[in-house]
C-alpha cells in the first residue's frame, strides 16, 4: 500500500513540478512602450528591454510613427510586440532628412553647437508628432481600452508624459543614453555643478579646477535658457492646447509623472555622482553573450593571425564629405590588420584587400569573438557598453549628441582614445588604432572594467525587468525623494539662509546701536 501511495505521489509531483516554474509568469502584465518616434538606437535599446519582458510572459505594445512601421516586418521584433501606429504628420523621409541635417551640422560646427542649435529643430519636429497623437481621439480611446498596467517611455521626448496623463497611466522613464546631469537633477538626484558636468564635450574627470567649474556653470545656465526657449515652450503650447496640467511648470509636470527612472549607465565607468533610489542604473542592455557569426564573416575573421578591427560609424559615414571617407579608407591601407567595416558602398569605392564592408554588422557578436582587438566607432552608448562587456578597447570618433561624453568616459577611464574626425589624417587614425591595440595599460584597464562589470548579482536586463515588475505590482512612489515636495527656495535652504542672515544683521545692528549709546555716557 505504501508503495502505491509513493508512486501516486511521485506521479502528481511530476505533473505539478513544471507549473511551479511557469506560475510566476502566467499572470503577465500589459506594458505600453514608446521610444521617441520609434527610430534608431532609442527604439533598439527599448526593444531589448521589451524583449526580455515578453520572454517573462508579459505583453508589450509599442507606439510608433507610420514612418517606422517597417518594424512590424522585422523578423525579430515583429512577432514579439504589437505595434500601435499613428499617422506620420511629416512628408516621407522628413525625419531622416532632419536627422541627417543634424549630423552634417554637428560635423561642420562641432558637437556643442549641434546640440544647442540644431538638436532643438529635431525635437520640435517631433513636437508635431506629439500633437498628432494627442489629437487622434480614436487612437487615444484604442489605447485606453487596452488597460495597460504601466507606460515605459523614452526620457528624451517630453510628449510621453502627456500621453500618460491622457491615458491615466503610471510611468517609468527609460533613458537610453548614459548619465545625464540635467535629467538626474530633474529626478531629484544631486547634480552639483562642482562635480558633475553639464558640458557636451571636452569633459575632464573631477576634481574640476575653478575655471572648469565656472565654464560648467555658464554651460548649465546657457543650456537651460536655450532649451526652455527653443524646446520646452513648444511642448507647453501643446499641453495648453490639450488641457494637460496647465497649472504646472514643465519640470513640475515631468516630476509628477515619473515613478521610477531606468538609466542606461553603470556607475563603474560613468562620472560618479550620488543617485536617489528612484534612479536605477541598467547600463548595457544591448550587451549579451556573443552568438555565432554568419559563415562568410566567420571565415574572414578567422583568416588572420594579427587580429581584427571592427569599424562602425553607423550610417553617418555615408553622410560625411568624401574627404572623410578618403581619410578612413587610406588609413585602412596603412593598417596590417583585417578590418570589418560597416559601410554601404553605394559609389563602388575601391577598398583595400584587408577590408570587408557590410551594410549591417552583428556588432555585439563580433565584439565577443576572440580575434577582435579594437572597436572604432562614433561613440554610441550601446556600442560603448558592448565593448566594455566583451573587454574590447576603443577608438572613438565622436560626431554629435552625447558621443563627446562617451569619448571622454573612455579616455578618463583609460579604456580607449578619441580623435577629432573633422581634422584627423590617415596617419592619425592608423596611429590611434595601433596604439590601442598594443598599449598594455589600455588593455589591462578594459579587461578590469569587463571583470568588474560582470561581477554583479544581476545583469542589466534582469535588473531592469525586476524593477519594472516591482513598480507594476507595488508602485514607485516610495522611492521618490522628498526633494519633489520642495520648491527651489526650500530645496536650497535659501529661505532659512535669508532668515539667519536677517537675524544676524538685526543682532549686529542692535550691538552697534548699543555701542553708540554706551559711548554717549562715557
Amino acid at each position: 500500500m505504501n508503495v502505491i501511495f509513493s508512486n501516486i505521489s511521485k506521479f502528481f509531483t511530476f505533473l505539478l513540478l513544471p507549473w511551479l516554474f511557469i506560475a510566476p509568469c502566467v499572470q503577465g502584465f500589459n506594458y505600453l512602450f514608446q521610444a521617441f518616434v520609434g527610430e534608431g538606437s532609442h527604439f533598439l535599446t527599448a526593444a531589448h528591454l521589451a524583449e526580455v519582458l515578453v520572454h517573462r510572459g508579459h505583453n508589450v505594445t509599442f507606439i510608433i510613427s507610420s514612418a517606422c512601421s517597417y518594424h512590424q516586418l522585422d523578423p525579430r521584433w515583429g512577432s514579439l510586440f504589437e505595434f500601435v501606429i499613428y499617422d506620420n504628420p511629416h512628408p516621407d523621409n522628413a525625419f531622416k532628412r532632419t536627422f541627417d541635417d543634424y549630423v552634417e551640422f554637428s560635423y561642420r560646427e562641432g558637437i556643442t553647437q549641434g546640440v544647442l542649435t540644431h538638436l532643438p529643430k529635431l525635437l520640435n519636429s517631433a513636437a508635431v508628432d506629439c500633437d498628432s497623437i494627442l489629437s487622434d481621439e480614436p487612437l487615444i480611446k484604442r489605447l485606453k481600452d487596452r488597460n495597460f498596467d504601466l507606460f515605459i517611455f523614452d526620457g528624451g521626448w517630453f510628449c510621453s508624459p502627456m500621453i500618460a496623463e491622457k491615458l491615466n497611466l503610471r510611468t517609468i522613464l527609460f533613458y537610453p543614453g548614459g548619465y545625464n546631469s540635467g535629467l538626474a537633477g530633474l529626478l531629484g538626484a544631486s547634480a552639483g555643478m562642482s562635480y558633475t558636468s553639464f558640458l557636451v564635450e571636452g569633459i575632464s574627470s573631477p576634481p574640476f579646477s575653478f575655471c572648469q567649474r565656472l565654464h560648467n556653470f555658464f554651460s548649465f545656465v546657457y543650456q537651460t535658457i536655450a532649451f526652455t526657449k527653443n524646446v520646452i515652450s513648444h511642448y507647453d503650447t501643446i499641453r495648453e492646447k490639450h488641457n494637460i496640467s496647465q497649472h504646472l511648470r514643465m519640470d513640475e509636470f515631468l516630476e509628477g509623472n515619473i515613478e521610477l527612472a531606468l538609466m542606461n549607465m553603470d556607475s563603474e565607468i560613468e562620472m560618479l555622482a550620488p543617485l536617489t533610489p528612484n534612479v536605477i542604473p541598467v547600463g548595457g542592455l544591448t550587451a549579451q553573450p556573443a552568438k555565432s557569426l554568419p559563415t562568410e564573416l566567420e571565415k574572414f575573421v578567422e583568416n588572420t593571425t594579427e587580429g581584427v578591427v571592427v569599424f562602425s560609424l553607423g550610417s553617418y559615414v555615408n553622410v560625411f564629405p568624401r574627404r572623410v571617407q578618403h581619410v578612413i579608407i587610406e588609413a585602412f591601407s596603412l593598417i596590417p590588420y583585417q578590418i570589418v567595416f560597416k559601410f554601404d558602398n553605394k559609389d563602388n569605392i575601391t577598398l583595400p584587400s584587408n577590408v570587408k564592408a557590410l551594410k549591417w554588422l552583428p556588432q555585439n557578436d563580433l565584439l565577443g569573438h576572440e580575434k577582435i582587438q579594437v572597436l572604432v566607432f562614433q561613440g554610441g552608448n550601446n556600442g560603448f557598453y558592448e565593448a566594455v562587456y566583451h573587454g574590447v578597447p576603443m577608438v572613438i570618433l565622436p560626431i554629435m549628441g552625447d558621443q563627446g561624453q562617451v569619448a571622454n568616459k573612455a579616455e578618463n577611464h583609460g579604456i580607449g582614445v578619441s580623435l577629432n574626425i573633422r581634422t584627423m589624417t590617415s596617419v592619425d587614425l592608423k596611429r590611434a588604432i595601433t596604439n590601442v591595440m598594443t598599449n598594455a595599460t589600455i588593455r589591462y584597464n578594459i579587461q578590469r572594467a569587463r571583470d568588474i562589470y560582470h561581477h554583479r548579482p544581476m545583469n542589466a536586463s534582469d535588473r531592469a525587468v525586476y524593477w519594472v515588475e516591482h513598480v507594476t505590482q507595488f508602485g514607485g512612489v516610495a522611492y521618490r525623494p522628498n526633494a519633489f515636495h520642495l520648491n527651489i527656495l526650500q530645496y536650497n535652504l535659501l529661505d532659512v539662509s535669508v532668515y539667519l542672515i536677517s537675524v544676524l544683521v538685526c543682532f549686529l545692528f542692535l550691538v552697534y546701536k548699543t555701542f553708540l549709546l554706551c559711548c554717549r555716557f562715557v
